[in-house]
C-alpha cells in the first residue's frame, strides 16, 4: 500500500489507486495509462536533454569561430598600426627635403595623420 493512505482514492471503476505512486491493490503494478504517461515524459526529457546538448555544442563551435576571427582581426590591426608608424616615420624624414609648399604639406599632414590615427584608435577600441 502507499506510504500515505489518505491519498488512496477510489476510481469511478471502483478500484483503489494512488496518484502519487500509481499503487493499485493488484500487486503494486502501475496502471497502463500511468506507465504510458511516464514513458512519454521520459522520452520528452531525453529529447530535451539531447536538444540542449546540441545547442551547447553549436554555441561552442560559434564561440571558437568568433575567437579565431577576433584573433585574426587583432593581428591585422597590429600590422596596420606598424605600417602606419612606418609611413609616419618616412613622412617625417621626407619633410625637410620636400619641395612642396610648407602650407600644403602642413595642411595635408594635419588632416590625414590625425584622421588615420583616430580611425585606427576607434576601430581598435571597438573590437575589444
Amino acid at each position: 500500500m502507499c506510504a500515505d493512505p489518505d491519498r488512496v482514492k477510489v476510481s469511478p471503476a471502483g478500484g483503489e489507486t494512488c496518484p502519487c505512486c500509481s499503487w493499485t491493490p493488484e500487486g503494486n503494478r502501475p496502471r497502463p495509462r500511468v506507465t504510458k504517461r511516464r514513458e512519454k515524459n521520459r522520452d520528452a526529457a531525453r529529447k530535451s536533454r539531447r536538444k540542449q546538448t546540441e545547442r551547447a555544442d553549436e554555441l561552442h563551435e560559434e564561440l571558437q569561430s568568433l575567437e579565431q576571427s577576433s584573433s585574426a582581426l587583432q593581428k591585422e590591426i597590429a600590422k596596420l598600426k606598424k605600417e602606419l608608424r612606418l609611413y609616419e616615420t618616412a613622412l617625417e624624414r621626407h619633410k625637410p627635403h620636400c619641395r612642396l609648399k610648407d602650407a600644403v604639406f602642413i595642411a595635408w599632414s594635419r588632416h590625414i595623420i590625425p584622421t588615420i590615427r583616430s580611425f585606427s584608435s576607434h576601430f581598435y577600441q571597438g573590437c575589444q
